[in-house]
């Protein structure tokens, strides 16, 4: 009987076959805003992955940490996230494009100046740059997430984070290779300045996919409501700018 009979499928299962798969974007140019705000954020998780890896070698070569303090340092930049990620989750609630520029924008000048604080201040500046730098993943995701509709969200997820993880994840060979390429003068802090200035111009230029993400959501509610005769001002949703 198990071999050979036949499943019947239930009430519920016949529905889910029933139900037609959405397109992830009906347009071109919503796909190229979503294309192009994934590379433009990309380069932000590029910044973030390199001050873990150049942080490590930086601290090491030019100031003699050994692995404990390193291992500190970096801890302290992601346990200063534990109380930045539902702050600014919150405070964002009343306007998701506002705070994250605002974090950003602090977290830019943290990258700039990291190496030349004093050896004293390189954990304080970490866990500082991860307290604002961090909390702009939660507010990012959130507006992703406001901007298309349920039935794609966990597919626009999943490409956006392939993105990210893609351009991220190549900071690691491409930072300890530039470190490489310094031979003796990776034990000087000056000579890593030109790299953390890179650094801060990438989350500079990442700022650029804020606009995309505002414009994908406008796209996305203008054809979903245009049909029912809405204006765009009756659109407009104060939360989200």
């Amino acid at each position: 009987f198990v071999c050979l009979a036949q499943d019947e499928p239930g009430p519920a299962e016949s529905r889910r076959r029933t139900v037609i798969r959405e397109k992830l974007f009906p347009t071109p140019s919503l796909w190229a805003f979503f294309v192009v705000m994934s590379f433009l954020f990309g380069m932000r998780d590029f910044t973030g992955s390199s001050m873990g890896s150049l942080g490590s070698l930086f601290m090491q070569n030019a100031y003699g940490f050994n692995l404990k303090e390193t291992g500190v340092a970096l801890s302290a930049m992601f346990l200063a996230s534990v109380v930045s990620n539902p702050l600014f989750g919150h405070l964002s609630d009343r306007g998701r494009i506002r705070w994250t520029c605002a974090v950003l924008l602090v977290a830019v000048a943290l990258v700039g100046i990291f190496p030349r604080v004093p050896a004293q201040w390189l954990i304080p500046t970490f866990a500082l740059y991860g307290f604002f730098f961090l909390a702009s993943y939660p507010m990012v995701e959130a507006a992703l997430m406001e901007s298309v509709p349920d039935a794609v969200r966990g597919r626009v997820f999943g490409v956006f984070i392939t993105f990210g993880g893609l351009i991220g994840n190549l900071s690691h060979w491409m930072v300890g290779n530039w470190v490489k390429g310094l031979g003796a003068r990776a034990h000087s802090p000056d000579s890593y300045y030109r790299l953390y200035g890179l650094l801060s111009l990438l989350l500079v230029l990442s700022l650029l996919g804020l606009p995309c993400l505002h414009a994908i959501r406008r796209r996305e509610e203008l054809a979903g409501k245009g049909a029912v005769g809405l204006s765009p001002a009756a659109i407009r949703n104060p939360q989200f700018e």
